[in-house]
């Protein structure tokens, strides 16, 4: 329950007078069967305090904002949480000020809040600060991303000829910036700034008053001003998935959007402000053996043009040819059957063990580099026992091979994402990645001695001796994780 007095609101509230000061009346302005917590705000030199007895002692409340009502200039709102309406606790609120104040009105808003109107009984003899020009916004930006500040126009303290008020030369200047009605960060003095921007409204308030007190101390003067700054964010991309994803704010601009491979116009289009799903234009026409570091995008709005890149860093390859290989399984009825060859199997201290295998098994495990066979394993072409053991006379290379633990490239781990090239490819090596336009990406991590340079070999776990065919042709390009 909130009582008030009843010249002041209407006939069903009670007021109480608590306090004479300065001259003029301050009041409680609240008898509240309940217990209100906040902090005082002393920008403007107001503070809010309470009681639990009209006679106090008094405490400041905590977080009690004071916000200047620039339509009426001897006016502010204080605004302040209570979540405790319901204590049934008789407190008592009165507003310090350095002028004559009185409690106007007052509000429950939602969520446990209060709002109080205080209107201040100004004395015109005192004068009152005068500004000369506008807030100035340096410099005068339309993107954000980059350093704002606001300078505060000058201000005069300005008085009747005929007042006995002396005017005050010392001023000081309170400001705040605020970003979509949040605050980002406040200060002293007459020159407000941020170093990083977002993208929305930014907003910033000056308080000017007289460093002096007493009888003829103006009023604050409060200055507003508000830039929108237009957002432009490379969020992510995929050459793969041919996708460039885009954030422009704010939702309701309108503009053209650009997009640009270092300086290679790829796409153009008109699209309002939000999220963007743009790609890389028509990458099978990129020009072959060109390198691309950056994706950089233009947004040209009313106001002027707003930009944004983002590191990414691919080389077109051209079109290659991709064939494929396997491990082929002796068990498959393509590589079990024809002749049977002679062929030695070495193991770790090259000792050479002769056996037989079928033709085509063997012939297809030497072009491929490795086979399976339920005896041995995973076998592969024999090439250091060669040099340091002592072959028979009988093993030849392409007939000779190793025992081996796992089915490993020249590099790495074999699969279905990864391809064989050649070891002296000018432009991949082990661990790189490619995208075939079309398949998808894959990782070198293996060698290719019979590839030609425009070819890779793709890994199928198909195990068959006869009847693995190539992939097709495709644009093929390498990209780069740095």
């Amino acid at each position: 329950m909130l009582c008030f007095l009843p010249s002041i609101l209407d006939a069903r509230t009670l007021l109480r007078s608590v306090q004479t000061a300065g001259g003029g009346r301050f009041f409680s302005g609240l008898w509240f069967l309940l217990m209100l917590w906040g902090t005082s705000d002393r920008l403007m030199g107001q503070v809010l305090e309470r009681a639990g007895a009209v006679g106090g002692p008094w405490e400041p409340v905590a977080e009690a904002v004071f916000e200047p009502i620039v339509e009426g200039p001897n006016q502010f709102r204080v605004r302040f949480a209570a979540p405790e309406l319901s204590a049934q606790q008789q407190t008592y609120y009165r507003v310090l000020a350095p002028w004559p104040t009185q409690i106007h009105s007052l509000l429950v808003l939602p969520h446990d809040q209060v709002e109080l109107l205080i209107e201040v009984a100004f004395d015109p003899s005192a004068g009152a600060l005068q500004a000369y020009g506008e807030i100035e916004v340096l410099p005068e930006l339309i993107c954000a991303g980059g350093a704002v500040y606001f300078v505060a126009p000058h201000v005069l303290h300005t008085v009747d000829p005929e007042s006995t008020c002396t005017p005050h030369s010392t001023l000081e200047y309170a400001w705040e910036i605020q970003r979509d009605d949040r605050r980002l960060a406040g200060g002293e003095g007459p020159v407000a700034g941020l170093l990083e921007t977002l993208p929305g409204r930014h907003t910033v308030r000056f308080e000017i008053r007289s460093a002096d007190t007493g009888a003829c101390t103006p009023l604050p003067l409060v200055l507003t001003r508000s830039v929108d700054l237009t957002g432009i964010e490379i969020q992510s991309a995929s050459l793969a998935d041919n996708e460039i994803w885009i954030e422009l704010q704010p939702a309701d601009a309108h503009g053209t959007l650009h997009v640009y491979l270092d300086d290679l116009l790829v796409d153009s289009f008109p699209t309002p402000g939000g999220p963007i799903l743009t790609g890389f234009g028509q990458v099978t026409r990129l020009p072959r053996g060109r390198e691309f570091h950056t994706i950089r995008v233009e947004w040209e709005i009313e106001q002027g043009v707003c930009r944004a890149q983002f590191d990414y860093r691919f080389k077109v390859l051209g079109t290659y040819r991709h064939t494929q290989y396997n491990i082929p399984d002796l068990s498959d009825p393509t590589c079990d059957a024809g002749t049977v060859t002679q062929v030695f199997i070495t193991d770790d201290e090259c000792r050479f063990e002769q056996d037989d295998l079928p033709e085509p098994f063997r012939a297809q495990t030497a072009m491929n580099g490795r086979g399976r066979t339920e005896e041995h394993g995973v076998i592969a072409n024999e090439f250091y026992c060669f040099e340091d053991g002592t072959p028979p006379q009988e093993a030849l290379p392409e007939y000779t091979f190793r025992r081996q633990q796992e089915a490993e490239g020249a590099c790495g781990p074999v699969d279905v994402d990864t391809v064989a090239v050649r070891e002296d490819h000018p432009d991949l090596q082990c661990g790189d990645e490619i995208y075939i336009y079309g398949v998808g990406v894959k990782r070198v991590t293996d060698y290719c001695p019979g590839c030609l340079i425009q070819q890779c070999d793709n890994f199928t776990w198909d195990p068959r001796c006869t009847g693995i065919v190539d992939l097709g042709n495709f644009p093929t390009f390498k990209l780069y994780s740095d």
